[in-house]
């Protein structure tokens, strides 16, 4: 790849030249400390999801011993729906830590489809969300809900990034180079600043760069996890596209260049 335009940041990714010894040390021990952190996510997520069942039991057996028409009633409803809603949290907390063992052969274009609704849904009114979707992809060994969070925190971040003003976000897949498949999430809001992408190249914390740091941190690290690239490009007047590749089931080869 050439050297980006004017006002262009350059791809960033694990396809992005990082030559020097310190650099490469720094990703290995950040690496290091993320896979660390996701083991005690898991522990903490496992733990605190078997409270909020026994939680959830105790509230709906109190119920039923209580009348219809007696004032704790209302409270214990809303004490399992907050219930729940932690609970969601928490298979949220365990998808962002799982790493990525536990795979079927996806077709991505049927993964984005079926998130459509829920998109739409989270998506603000200003944000035109628009899919764009090959057909018959080849199907792609991953982690069910890796794939899919990773597709929702992107197309969240994008819209966020567009702000208040109308602005469109682009999903789409299709086949790449070197048989891969790809799924981009392009949006037409403000560039992406130099010193998030370069915490997404280093691995840095991504609370530092806020939601669209951790997206993309979060995207990378799931790409890689499967064998694949994380590739941005961020164009000031143009917007941004972040890109994913994936091997296919039948390939067993290195990750895109």
């Amino acid at each position: 790849m050439g050297k980006p335009r004017a006002g262009e940041r350059a791809t960033v990714g694990s396809d992005a030249a990082e030559s020097a010894d310190t650099v490469g040390a720094s990703v290995t021990l950040r690496r290091q400390q993320l896979e660390s952190l996701g083991v005690v996510t898991r522990r903490v997520a496992h733990q605190l999801n078997n409270h909020l069942m026994s939680l959830m039991g105790r509230a709906e057996l109190a119920t039923v011993t209580l009348s219809a028409r007696h004032p704790a009633v209302a409270q214990l409803a809303l004490a399992e729906q907050a219930a729940r809603q932690a609970g969601e949290l928490c298979q949220q907390l365990l998808a962002y830590a799982e790493d990525g063992r536990a795979r079927a052969e996806l077709e991505l274009s049927a993964v984005v489809r079926g998130l459509d609704a829920l998109l739409r849904a989270v998506v603000a009114r200003n944000v035109e969300l628009r899919l764009e979707l090959a057909e018959s992809l080849p199907r792609v060994p991953a982690c069910s809900s890796q794939i899919r969070q990773v597709v929702v925190f992107l197309a969240l971040s994008a819209a966020e990034a567009i702000g208040e003003g109308d602005g469109v976000v682009r999903i789409s897949t299709r086949r790449a180079e070197a048989r891969f498949v790809e799924l981009e999430v392009a949006d037409d809001g403000p560039e992406i600043p130099a010193r998030t992408l370069a915490r997404v190249l280093e691995l840095r914390d991504a609370a530092e760069g806020g939601g669209r740091g951790a997206a993309l941190v979060a995207a990378r690290l799931i790409a890689e996890r499967h064998g694949g690239a994380l590739r941005v490009l961020s164009r000031a007047g143009v917007g941004s596209s972040v890109r994913i590749l994936l091997p296919p089931g039948d390939d067993g080869g290195a990750a895109p260049r």
